[in-house]
């Protein structure tokens, strides 16, 4: 990290205690994407089933409000029935990122305060780098059953509990099929289980690549933009939304040389969600944090860094050439390990009552 003065830097602690907040795992394309492997691979009945979760949470008494609009959002007229359920199946992935906007956004989400879950999006496994002095807390441990989760982990496990009991309401269990397509995306972002601590700026851990920023090359020096770590990774599968990119991309990656369901078939042997977040953790420090080496802004958020007015673009360390080329075969092994362990779990709690 290029060194920064004493008055920048707890500037920033400032604008990190008072303003930040984790951002979503994957953009909507890469948790449509997850989504999209998974409904390749699902029975008929229990794919039928999903969408018929959704849809009766869209009008009665029961419902959710705005649930229609938002799962709707960006699908093209003259959609088709079949490619209409296909759609609302793929964007009910990106929905517990649409809850995100709060009261104090310009465009409030009116079930924020029931259903936004900050804590479920995630679960920090701590890294320090190899020689460095810091001292990372120990590894967390998942919200035990019977409590409010407050980790992705539990909160999986609670939301296939709630899909697959009968007594479940139709507003809660469309509310938790969305977060289980969501957050088994999230499990295997690589940033979305591992934080880096050091003495370098980062002594309470950069929450998932949040608190390093990299310089992105613009079209002129003057237009370098500046990121966090944790945005590169999001969109690392572009931001195109349509059904034919995500199908396209979906039968790319199932039938990749590394990527295909019968290459990963050891790896899919691990059912528990908590093994997926080790993958990924493992992931994030070979991949992501270049074992401690990448060379980043440390200790800052991207907000901190837009309100001070002493460091500039050019002073942020710039991502590597070959970064985000070498990082592309990890993320399409990730969704396609999130897309095939999705389909399982939709297989086991969307099957047909006997």
């Amino acid at each position: 990290m290029r060194a920064f003065g004493l008055a920048v830097f707890v500037s920033a602690v400032l604008a990190i205690v008072g303003a930040f907040s984790r951002v979503s795992a994957w953009n909507d394309t890469g948790h449509m994407l997850a989504a999209e492997i998974a409904y390749r691979q699902v029975g008929l009945a229990e794919r039928a089933r999903a969408v018929q979760i959704l849809k009766d949470a869209f009008q009665g008494p029961d419902s959710l409000e705005r649930f229609e609009q938002d799962l709707t959002a960006g699908m093209p007229s003259g959609a088709s029935p079949g490619e209409r359920d296909h759609y609302i199946f793929l964007k009910a992935a990106t929905w517990p990122d649409i809850l995100r906007d709060g009261p104090h956004s310009d465009h409030p989400h009116p079930l924020h305060g029931e259903f936004h879950k900050g804590g479920w999006h995630f679960i920090d496994l701590p890294f320090a780098p190899p020689g460095d002095g810091v001292a990372p807390p120990p590894p967390p441990v998942p919200t035990p059953p019977g409590m409010d989760p407050q980790d992705a982990i539990s909160a999986i496990r609670l939301c296939i509990a709630d899909v697959k009991a009968p007594g479940t309401s139709k507003r809660i269990r469309a509310a938790r099929l969305c977060f289980l397509l969501h957050m088994v995306g999230d499990i295997h972002q690589p940033l979305h289980a591992a934080a880096m601590f050091s003495t370098d700026h980062l002594p309470g851990g950069d929450h998932g690549g949040n608190l390093q920023l990299v310089r992105l090359p613009g079209d002129a020096a003057e237009h370098d933009r500046v990121a966090t770590l944790h945005s590169v990774w999001d969109g690392l599968f572009g931001y195109d939304t349509r059904l034919g990119t995500l199908r396209t991309l979906g039968d790319q990656i199932l039938h990749g040389p590394t990527t295909r369901p019968d290459v990963l078939s050891s790896m899919l042997e691990r059912k528990d969600p908590m093994q997926w977040a080790h993958e990924s953790r493992d992931d994030a420090v070979q991949f992501a944090y270049l074992n401690g080496q990448l060379k980043t802004l440390r200790g800052m958020s991207l907000d901190g860094f837009r309100q001070q007015h002493q460091l500039k673009a050019r002073d942020v360390p710039s991502l590597p050439n070959n970064y985000r080329a070498d990082a592309l075969p990890i993320a399409e092994k990730r969704v396609a390990l999130a897309g095939c362990r999705l389909a399982e779990i939709l297989m086991e709690a969307l099957a047909p009552a006997p």
